[in-house]
């Protein structure tokens, strides 16, 4: 089986497989279009609007990636 997204979103990829999860759309709550969470709640939301959904989740994987260097969760 492909990982063409793992590849592409690895710290998405990472993100959803146990640390938290990712919202992606607007709701009556929130106007950013992607969010990232984890039990404690809302770490990081991104713009209200993007030109694709590639740019949002590039965003958060940028995002993801930063947060785990901070937490000492980087790749063995």
């Amino acid at each position: 089986m492909d990982n063409i997204f793992d590849e592409q979103y690895p710290n998405v990829a990472w993100w959803c497989q146990g640390q938290g999860w990712i919202e992606l759309g607007r709701d009556e709550v929130s106007t950013s279009m992607i969010r990232v969470l984890d039990i404690e709640g809302l770490l990081w939301e991104g713009d209200g609007r993007y030109e694709t959904v590639d740019e949002a989740l590039s965003e958060a994987d940028e995002f993801i990636e930063q947060w785990r260097i901070e937490h000492e969760h980087t790749p063995q």
